[in-house]
């Protein structure tokens, strides 16, 4: 699977040597490629930040060196910039023009065309996306429908002259896409409605795999047991890992991720309660299922990946008033 935009992770620091509790706003953050992103974080009941000198750093995938961002007070720079607001208690870091590099995402350069469109009821769309890379034979188109928080799998091509359209999609005619070459793709939408306003996205990966191996691949169990589910690769440079749901033959519903031995994460509207993963090593994973009920039987999946990027979104939005008035 392949991560939407830029993900930032970046850890904090004290320069005393005294154990300070040191809180984050969040432990994810996803944004895409050219957008701006914050973070922040503030210091335990009983401490202030006067009392230290506070510094970002970052660490580009689970194991690397430790890299030191910028101090308090230090002078903004073109990529980053730093506040402190000491009545607050607050330490805040801005990362400005984000790039590939600046988060846990890694990839080729992915160009969607256009960035926005308004249609028409009715009329006919055609999405372009175009890559860098001719290693990348795959080639994907998601759609993130309003108020969803899945992406679905519309089309899929492993190369030029070959693609498909995923179920249930390939049953309605209305769409198409193209594939004229290695590194260029079209997603075509017919008869617009007003159910296809969402944010449409290009991904594309190279054909090197790994081996993943799902335990036990079949299990029966009674109401209100719970049942761990693990997963292993082969891989060491596979640093994410997911865990996903499919209820009969429909879409793949996000439970746990993680980017890297030791740190995962419950994706809602899963509760942590209900569910629990664990990261012990970068190969290996265990998905947890508490009180299991009838409706907890699925197919799940273990997925893992490199750090990859899709590209920048596509909005697409219908022009209802006119749409309406044209009909």
């Amino acid at each position: 699977m392949l991560a939407v935009g830029v993900l930032v992770w970046v850890l904090l620091g004290i320069s005393k040597t005294l154990t300070q509790q040191v809180l984050q706003s969040t432990a994810f953050k996803a944004a895409l490629i050219g957008e701006n992103a914050t973070l922040h974080c503030s210091m335990g009941a009983g401490s202030a930040m006067n009392s230290y000198t506070m510094s970002w750093y970052r660490q580009v995938y689970y194991g690397a060196p430790m890299e030191f961002i910028m101090k308090e007070y230090e002078k903004s720079t073109a990529k980053f910039s730093v506040a402190l607001v000491t009545d607050k208690n607050t330490f805040s870091l801005l990362i400005s023009d984000l790039a590939v590099q600046d988060g846990l995402s890694s990839g080729v350069n992915i160009v969607q065309e256009p960035k926005v469109l308004f249609a028409n009821l009715d009329s006919s769309v055609t999405l372009h996306c175009k890559h860098d890379d001719t290693d990348h034979y795959r080639m994907a188109w998601y759609r993130q429908a309003g108020g969803k928080r899945d992406l679905e799998l519309l089309a899929f091509s492993m190369g030029q002259n070959s693609a498909g359209i995923e179920p249930p999609f390939d049953k309605t005619n209305k769409y198409a896409m193209t594939r004229p070459e290695v590194t260029k793709g079209t997603l075509q939408i017919e008869k617009i409605e007003a159910t296809d306003s969402a944010v449409y996205f290009c991904a594309s990966k190279s054909l090197s795999g790994i081996l993943i191996t799902q335990t036990p691949s079949l299990l029966f169990k009674e109401r209100g047991e719970s049942v761990k589910l693990g997963c292993e690769h082969n891989d060491s440079t596979y640093y994410y890992i997911y865990w996903y749901r499919q209820r009969s033959m429909g879409e793949l519903d996000l439970i746990a991720m993680s980017v890297g031995k030791g740190t995962v994460q419950i994706v809602p509207p899963f509760s942590d309660s209900k569910y629990s993963m664990t990261r012990p090593e970068v190969k290996n994973s265990v998905l947890q299922i508490e009180v299991l009920q009838s409706e907890d039987s699925a197919a799940y999946f273990c997925a893992s990946s490199t750090p990859q990027c899709l590209s920048g979104a596509i909005q697409l939005n219908n022009n209802l008033t006119r749409g309406l008035s044209d009909g």
